[in-house]
């Protein structure tokens, strides 16, 4: 199910750009392992679309827009909770704190301190758990 535009709140998701890339550049990335790539590609335009660009550094932001979309016109004022270790559990809380939702992430129990601290600054609570306890937390929250 697709809601609205998700680009309708440029803070939240940005359109990012098409850059036509240099092989140069690709082949310099790559080094020698993939030289007969470069070689048999190099008169082909390369076009990327960076989404590190977006206002949380990662793609996933799209598609959280329309699932927080969704779930909330079906269940408004609900606390949202996902379990993830990285840029899902990053955009999730951005959205969230921007949207005023009450939200939980829950992390790998060994995850690297600057991850949660990123999260919790976006206004999310991180919780750290084992990941055998993962269903019962859920339950719980």
């Amino acid at each position: 199910e697709i809601t609205e535009n998700v680009l309708a709140d440029p803070n939240l998701c940005q359109t990012t750009p098409l850059r036509l890339i240099d092989f140069g550049e690709v082949k310099s990335f790559y080094k020698e392992e993939n030289e007969l790539l470069v070689q048999r590609w190099k008169n082909c335009p390369l076009f990327i679309k960076d989404e590190s660009e977006q206002v949380t550094g990662t793609y996933k932001i799209r598609g959280l827009i329309n699932q927080y979309n969704v779930k909330s016109r079906k269940q408004p004022n609900q606390k949202f909770v996902t379990y993830s270790g990285r840029n899902y559990g990053k955009a999730f809380s951005y959205l969230c704190s921007a949207k005023n939702a009450d939200s939980v992430v829950l992390l790998r129990a060994d995850v690297a301190p600057f991850i949660k601290e990123a999260i919790e600054i976006n206004g999310a609570e991180a919780r750290a758990i084992f990941f055998d306890k993962l269903s019962d937390k859920v339950k719980q929250i």
